[in-house]
């Protein structure tokens, strides 16, 4: 899988992508520890990109016993550079993973293994120069574009106004775990279809409702926001070719989302 194998170098005033001059495997071991502080940790740990690997994994084996079925659980963290995955190629390359895992366990390791190929987003770039041309043969939606890229830029900070930080808090993320279980993404699969929407779309939104229904609890006083997300869209949705292997980070265009209470409702009465 080449995506694994590049690392970032700038030349001449611009960032390229290079083949890592040998090839490294970044794993690590860990024993006894918490996967959750694991992660807090690797999201506040740099990747140096001018070498590679742009990613790396974490191998958590544990002595603790599962009661149900008296057998040992590990988990294994990968980190990956954001210039070279979205959510899409995170999963894929995890999902893939796991497939030669099985086949190691079975005895059926194959020869070669085609997991997909890194895109450059010429695609996307294709799209970007017809919407161009588009929009200056249609200068009153190009002027509406404009004034929603205004309002984007200087989108209300609300976060900070209703969770301020502390005096003298250290500038350090953190982060809330869940899980998705079967059940739960079913659901969710089956309204986003019924609307007509991709599942990457659907939880965006998702996420961007629970963002203002905590808003709304701790006083947030109007009905709808416009709430500022790079995140709506997945842009090979819209290429030409299968996207099905085109790995790499393509989920880059901004909008602002219309937020309502009422998106609860249309949620669960599905």
């Amino acid at each position: 899988m080449e995506i694994l194998h590049i690392c970032i170098r700038k030349e001449n005033g611009h960032y390229w992508f290079y083949k890592m001059d040998e090839e490294k495997i970044p794993l690590q071991v860990l024993k006894n520890q918490s996967p959750e502080s694991v992660f807090e940790n690797e999201t506040h740990t740099c990747i140096d990109s001018a070498t590679g690997p742009l990613w790396r994994a974490t191998y958590i084996t544990s002595d603790e016993k599962l009661k149900e079925n008296n057998t040992f659980s590990s988990n294994i963290l990968f980190t990956f550079h954001h210039a070279i995955t979205d959510g899409y190629t995170s999963i894929n390359i995890c999902n893939n993973f796991l497939k030669v895992l099985n086949d190691v366990i079975v005895e059926n390791v194959q020869k070669l293994y085609y997991f997909g190929q890194l895109n450059d987003g010429h695609e996307s770039e294709e799209l970007f120069i017809q919407r161009a041309k588009y929009l200056k043969n249609n200068l009153e939606y190009c002027s509406e574009i404009r004034t929603m890229e205004s309002k984007f830029n200087n989108a209300k900070l609300l976060l900070t106004e209703y969770f301020p930080a502390p005096k003298g808090a250290g500038k350090r993320t953190k982060f809330i775990h869940g899980e998705l279980n079967k059940e739960m993404t079913t659901n969710l699969i089956k309204v986003f279809k019924s609307k007509g929407i991709s599942f990457h779309a659907g939880f965006c939104s998702v996420f961007n409702w629970v963002l203002m229904d905590i808003l709304t609890e701790n006083g947030l006083p109007d009905k709808e926001i416009e709430l500022p997300t790079t995140h709506a869209f997945n842009l090979r949705k819209y290429w030409k070719k299968s996207s099905s292997a085109q790995l790499g980070s393509h989920v880059l265009t901004k909008m602002l989302e219309t937020i309502s209470g009422n998106m609860r409702k249309n949620l669960t009465r599905n």
